[in-house]
């Protein structure tokens, strides 16, 4: 009797592990630039569903972990706006602080003595449910405004903002006593100039 009962238990494990991987999971990737005015329109997420369009509702599932406070879905549409000005220095503050990766790379490009980006990326990432809203047929709960509603889970979307950078904040010079020039070994003679 024990052993059917762990048996048991082994296989609702087994089909719950099942249902959760065969869920539908999109990752949808938007690119905006940054300090763009409250309410701007970013992308639509109806576009993103397979099969049939009636009856959905769009929920935004907040964490205090990633960026969902920053945006608003429209519950019906789907459409994507910002709640903020989205400033992508303050944002991203934490991103483009180097790592330890990028340290190896700006010191191994130090050697070669060659110009070089930092390759940063600033992606505010949340995620949003996709229901299918489907009314039940039960009258006798029927409430005379708001009848009950089965909500079926369509489909969970990742969505990964890219904030790209407008160059809002200019260079800063810092007065200095020495300058340092550095020209590459394989520079041609009377070609290179400094300014």
């Amino acid at each position: 009797m024990e052993l059917v009962y762990i048996i048991h238990q082994q296989l609702q494990f087994i089909l719950i592990i099942c249902c959760i991987t065969l869920n539908d999971t999109r990752i949808i990737r938007f690119h905006i630039h940054e300090e763009l005015k409250i309410n701007t329109f970013i992308g639509n997420l109806l576009n993103h569903v397979n099969g049939s369009l009636n009856n959905l509702r769009f929920v935004k599932l907040s964490n205090h972990d990633d960026s969902s406070k920053l945006f608003h879905v429209d519950e019906y549409t789907g459409d994507i706006s910002n709640l903020y000005r989205l400033d992508r220095e303050k944002l991203c503050f934490i991103n483009n602080q180097l790592n330890k990766e990028q340290k190896f790379y700006e010191q191994s490009m130090k050697q070669s003595i060659i110009n070089y980006p930092i390759l940063t990326k600033c992606e505010l990432y949340f995620s949003v449910n996709c229901l299918n809203t489907t009314p039940l047929l039960n009258i006798s709960n029927h409430i005379k405004y708001k009848p009950p509603v089965s909500n079926k889970l369509i489909t969970i979307f990742d969505v990964i903002i890219e904030l790209k950078d407008i160059n809002d904040n200019g260079c800063q010079f810092i007065p200095s006593n020495q300058q340092i020039i550095k020209i590459r070994e394989d520079s041609l003679i009377n070609d290179t100039r400094f300014t």
